[in-house]
């Protein structure tokens, strides 16, 4: 891929440089139980016959049941506590899905969070190897640079990114967003500047360029 001569003019120029308890009844229902029980007695001491004493004992007998049936009635309580419990353990469940959602990184390509080895190779593939990057969106760093070419009176705007020496430099083209006057709504040549944009690459005079189109400072 061709790099337009501004790269070489800012070489010259220097810019290659770069988130229950549940308190049942079961006990009052033993006593109402043993209470009965007592009834029973009493009866016996007053001399009923038998009739009425086995009569009496099957009224006890009855009585029984019912208390029983209270007792295993009264465990509602604990059925909500299980309850409660599912629920909050759903809760906690859903609460952990959510910590473990990871949020998308906001660039594809951030060149601004590499060493300065790392992103001058990063350059490097973006112009070599421009298909690999086609639609990403990319943020870079540098010093701005402006091509002009003197036949047309066209303006080419680009980010410098030196590498770890700073002796060499690349250079990506951006097409800001917008209706933007050059150089009225431009920083000045060599001013330290923050792009981002969706990574593409066009044809002109039977050379391949790239930039970044609908780019943005930051």
């Amino acid at each position: 891929m061709k790099l337009r001569k501004l790269i070489a003019a800012c070489s010259i120029m220097s810019l290659c440089a770069v988130v229950a308890g549940c308190g049942n009844n079961a006990n009052e229902a033993g006593n109402r139980s043993a209470n009965q029980g007592n009834n029973v007695s009493d009866v016996l001491e007053a001399g009923l016959n038998d009739e009425t004493t086995e009569a009496t004992t099957e009224a006890a007998a009855v009585v029984a049941p019912v208390a029983d049936n209270k007792a295993t009635t009264e465990p509602t309580t604990t059925e909500a506590v299980t309850e409660e419990l599912v629920e909050e353990t759903d809760d906690t469940d859903t609460a952990t899905e959510l910590e473990t959602v990871v949020e998308a990184p906001e660039y594809d390509v951030d060149l601004t969070q590499l060493s300065s080895t790392m992103v001058y190779s990063e350059v490097y593939n973006m112009t070599t190897a421009p298909d690999d990057y086609l639609g990403k969106k990319v943020k870079m760093s540098g010093p701005f640079s402006v091509y002009t070419d003197e036949s047309t009176g066209k303006n080419y705007f680009a980010c410098i990114i030196q590498d770890a020496a700073a002796c060499c430099a690349q250079g990506i083209e951006f097409e800001l967003e917008g209706n933007y006057i050059y150089p009225d709504n431009y920083p000045a040549v060599g001013t330290e500047v923050t792009v981002s944009g969706t990574f593409d690459v066009y044809e002109e005079d039977g050379y391949t360029y790239c930039t970044l189109r609908n780019a943005m400072f930051e």
